[in-house]
């Protein structure tokens, strides 16, 4: 079976080759801005349509067992999305309103497999969700 980690992050590569010898990183070229009325919601479609952009870019090519990994994970605060920073300043002033305070970090992944024998896709989309608490953090 043909597995594909249908992300560019390293961290993500690291902890896969943990638990796998063999898999391929192709990375999805979609667009990451959707609209969303819930967190959960919304990391659970991005991580479906990754998958599904990998999986549909990989099936033209491959007839056989195909396995797609795809995930989004967000930083989540007060009802609110931290995006990724513009540059150094925006990465400071994120960190910086953790300071002291609770956040959630929500993963979605969906699992895509198709065997070769079929044409039926099995999918598996789910998210993850975790308080993190963040000490008083200095300028320095």
């Amino acid at each position: 079976m043909r597995i594909i980690l249908a992300s560019a992050s390293p961290r993500r590569r690291e902890l896969l080759g943990y638990i796998l010898k063999e898999y391929e990183v192709i990375p999805s070229t979609v667009e990451e801005e959707i609209e969303y009325t819930n967190v959960e919601d919304y990391v659970k479609e991005l991580s479906y349509i990754k998958a599904k952009d990998v999986f549909y870019n990989v099936r033209k090519n491959d007839k056989g067992d195909i396995f797609i990994i795809g995930a989004d994970t967000v930083v989540y605060l007060e009802g609110k999305i931290l995006g990724k920073p513009k540059d150094k300043d925006d990465a400071k002033k994120m960190i910086k309103s953790l300071s002291g305070r609770k956040h959630q970090v929500y993963t979605g992944v969906c699992l895509m497999e198709r065997l070769e024998d079929s044409d039926d896709l099995k999918i598996n989309n789910f998210f993850v969700k975790t308080d993190v608490y963040v000490d008083n953090i200095s300028d320095e």
